[in-house]
């Protein structure tokens, strides 16, 4: 009972953060950091479904190869666009951006290889 509500408020949680990057992100940044928040976005979505399958696993038993599989597909989508363009972006902010998407991006590859 207490594991769900803390699923529950993980949830709720996760839910805020993105609503408040969403309002607050991406109206006066640049394109380029635009692109890069959009990658982020798509990052952030993919590795919070798999985080719920991988809860709802551990609670039910249940297999998560398949969301395993699209989860590590996207981010391979997603670490091709930001591969192709690191060398396009022009600004300063873009690149630290970029940075550290490529860093959390590598951090959940090497979990879903675990």
């Amino acid at each position: 009972m207490h594991m769900k509500k803390i699923i529950i408020f993980i949830a709720i949680v996760v839910l805020a953060v993105i609503v408040y990057n969403q309002l607050t992100g991406s109206s006066s940044s640049s394109p380029d950091e635009q692109k890069v928040e959009r990658l982020s976005n798509d990052f952030r979505r993919v590795r919070n479904r798999f985080n719920e399958a991988n809860s709802a696993a551990a609670l039910g038993g249940a297999d998560i190869s398949d969301e395993m599989d699209k989860a590590y597909s996207e981010v391979a989508r997603i670490d091709a666009e930001l591969t192709a363009m690191r060398g396009q972006l022009t600004s300063e902010s873009a690149r630290k951006k970029a940075e550290r998407l490529r860093i959390n991006i590598d951090a959940f590859k090497k979990s879903l290889i675990k």
